[in-house]
């Protein structure tokens, strides 16, 4: 089985919990994969885990009315 870490990053929790259930729906159709989900409500909270966590999701999901931050926060991920 392959297991993949997904980040999923919205400031509204309803979107989270839609985009946890999207997830997860997708799992069931993909047994022979794992989703690892982890909810940040801003991007800094996401920034934060990866610069001083060494967190390093397979996939990020966010929120893109928080474009600034958001296109901040892939911008650092994408040069690590």
């Amino acid at each position: 089985m392959e297991m993949y870490l997904v980040a999923v990053c919205d400031d509204e929790t309803a979107e989270l919990d839609k985009t946890e259930r999207y997830l997860a729906d997708w799992q069931e159709s993909h047994q022979d994969r794992i989703l690892q989900i982890e909810r940040f409500t801003s991007a800094e909270e996401l920034l934060e885990m990866v610069t001083e966590n060494g967190y390093e999701p397979d996939l990020v999901v966010m929120d893109i009315y928080c474009l600034y931050n958001g296109v901040k926060t892939l911008a650092f991920r994408r040069n690590l």
